[in-house]
């Protein structure tokens, strides 16, 4: 089967969002060509099928591949409804966490607190034990 003609596309006409870089490519310059054309490459124009199309919208022709697609779609929708539930947990986790750290915090002021208490009552009990009298 021959393959489909090509157009030819001017890129000149679409704007930077609908024509990113390509890999090695940085915007304003062409990928260089390892190809052996004697013909010079506009870097503006480029070819494709008139009828491409991603494989993924491409119809079912059968009614198993229909069924497939389905079940497919089937499982990508479950994939994000877990990785959302998933993601609320971890929120929730997060939140539990933070609350552990504020806890944490407040046990280790309160411990320095009466660690200040104990060594201020020794030293009392200290300067009261040289005060005696025999």
């Amino acid at each position: 089967m021959p393959a489909p003609p090509a157009e030819v596309i001017d890129l000149s006409e679409l704007s930077d969002d609908e024509n990113p870089p390509r890999q090695g490519e940085r915007r304003g310059q062409p990928l260089r060509s390892h190809g052996h054309s004697q013909e010079p490459r506009n870097p503006m124009t480029t070819t494709r099928p008139s009828d491409a199309r991603p494989p993924a919208f491409e119809p079912a022709t059968s009614p198993e591949q229909s069924v497939l697609s389905s079940k497919q779609r089937d499982k990508y929708v479950l994939a994000i409804l877990e990785i959302a539930r998933l993601r609320q947990k971890c929120n929730e986790f997060e939140k539990a966490l933070q609350k552990v750290h504020v806890e944490k915090d407040r046990l280790c002021e309160e411990r320095k607190s009466f660690q200040d208490e104990n060594q201020r009552l020794r030293r009392e009990a200290g300067e009261a034990s040289t005060w005696k009298t025999c």
